[in-house]
């Protein structure tokens, strides 16, 4: 494998990221990051359509046991439209992520950021 003292590369870690990443990446680009890995590793090339439409995709999340301005139901009928994904996050992210989550996509950034404040968007006490 190597000689003492050289260098050696252990692990190659080739595979898309995890989570509900590829989720976003798949949302803003219109593609599947699935389909362009697996085009990869059969083909050698990626064999996706990369010229269709592009968005802005955004994950929000909310925390348990805090106050929220805007209840996730009056956000939801706000931007049902562009809402593709809700859950909750499994307890060892909810730490780093927050509890619950809702992924959507928009043509404009404004409009995205609008609503992540909206999710986000916590009461004065």
């Amino acid at each position: 494998m190597g000689k003492k003292g050289d260098i050696v590369g252990l692990e190659c870690n080739m595979r898309p990221c995890g989570g509900n990443t590829i989720d976003l990446y798949n949302l803003a680009s219109s593609v599947s990051v699935y389909e362009i890995y697996a085009d990869i590793i059969v083909f050698g090339k990626n064999n996706q359509n990369m010229n269709e439409e592009k968005y802005y995709a955004i994950a929000s999340s909310k925390r348990d046991g805090l106050s929220y301005k805007n209840s996730v139901d009056d956000v939801k009928l706000e931007y049902s439209g562009n809402i593709f994904l809700e859950g909750t996050y499994p307890k060892g992210y909810s730490d780093a992520m927050g509890d619950s989550y809702i992924y959507a996509r928009f043509k404009n950034l404004d409009t995205a950021l609008s609503f992540d404040k909206k999710i986000r968007e916590k009461n004065r006490n």
